[in-house]
């Protein structure tokens, strides 16, 4: 799995405000519950064997990420979901059951 960094310890919004865990932990949550098994498992692939399997999957896949997110409350900014949505996408896929 790719390895995501934080800065200063937290992500950050657009508006500066910090993620909390519980909003971070919610959203990927919102992203496990939108996947199908098979999308799990062919998501599991992916990211093992392409740890730059987000910059493919930015447009498409990536877009209808960020739009569920937003749809769901997670108005975070267009620029902090850019820079977060594969970082949810892959907690999501480790934490499916």
């Amino acid at each position: 799995m790719a390895v995501g960094f934080r800065i200063c310890g937290r992500f950050h919004k657009d508006s500066g405000e910090r993620i909390s865990e519980e909003e971070w932990r919610k959203a990927v949550e919102c992203i496990r519950k939108a996947l199908d098994e098979k999308s799990i498992r062919e998501l599991r692939r992916v990211v093992k064997e392409d740890e730059m399997w987000w910059a493919r999957c930015h447009h498409g896949f990536g877009t209808g990420i960020r739009n569920l997110l937003r749809a769901n409350g997670f108005d975070w900014g267009d620029i902090s979901l850019d820079e977060h949505w594969f970082l949810l996408v892959e907690e999501a896929v480790e934490s499916a059951e």
